[in-house]
C-alpha cells in the first residue's frame, strides 16, 4: 500500500506544472540568460497538460522577477510573444523564437512522454518611470501583483492557471 501511494504521488508530481527553475538543460521550468547588458532571454518549458494561460503567466512572472532582481523597474518585450490571447496561439511555427512549441518526439515503449510547451523571448530591462504600453512595456512590480492571485489559485483542471482577462498587460 505504501509503495502504491508513493508511485501515485511520483506520477502526479511529474504531470503537474509547477513554477520553478529548470534543473537541467531541456527540463521543465524557467531559465534565463543575459544576451546583452540590459537584455535577457527568458524561457519557460512545461510538460504535457499545461495550458496556455499557465505557460504565459509563468513566463511573465519570471520576466518580472529577473527585472527586479537586476535592479530595474520594468521591461520591454523585444521579441513578438503572443501574450494577448486567452488561448494558445494557432499560427505558431515550431522553432520560432518567442512562441509556443508542441513537439512530438518518438519515444520507445515504456518511456515517459516528452511533448512539451515552450515560451521563450527576449526582454529589455528598463528603469523608472515606466509608462506601460499594452503588450509591449510592462511595470514589473505591477505585473507581479496582478499575477499573484492567478498563480496562487491553480483551479483550472486542478493544476493550471484558468483562462482570464489579461488586463494587467494593457495600459492603465
Amino acid at each position: 500500500m505504501v509503495l502504491f501511494a508513493l508511485l501515485c504521488s511520483v506520477l502526479l508530481a511529474g504531470c503537474s506544472p509547477v513554477y520553478g527553475p529548470a534543473t537541467s538543460a531541456g527540463s521543465n521550468g524557467f531559465s534565463e540568460r543575459q544576451v546583452a547588458p540590459d537584455v535577457w532571454r527568458i524561457r519557460y518549458q512545461a510538460g504535457p497538460g499545461i495550458n496556455w494561460n499557465s505557460l504565459r503567466s509563468y513566463w511573465l512572472q519570471r520576466a518580472a522577477e529577473v527585472t527586479l532582481a537586476q535592479g530595474y523597474d520594468g521591461f520591454e518585450l523585444i521579441t513578438d510573444v503572443a501574450l494577448g490571447s486567452a488561448t494558445q496561439p494557432t499560427d505558431v511555427m515550431p522553432f520560432q523564437l518567442a512562441s509556443i512549441m508542441i513537439i512530438p518526439v518518438f519515444i520507445p515503449a515504456g518511456a515517459p512522454p516528452t511533448n512539451y510547451a515552450l515560451l521563450e523571448g527576449d526582454i529589455r530591462l528598463l528603469r523608472a518611470p515606466i509608462r506601460p504600453v499594452p503588450f509591449k512595456l510592462l511595470d514589473a512590480r505591477r505585473l507581479q501583483s496582478a499575477l499573484a492571485p492567478y498563480l496562487a489559485n491553480l483551479t483550472c483542471n486542478g493544476r493550471n492557471v484558468c483562462p482570464h482577462e489579461t488586463t494587467y498587460l494593457k495600459a492603465p
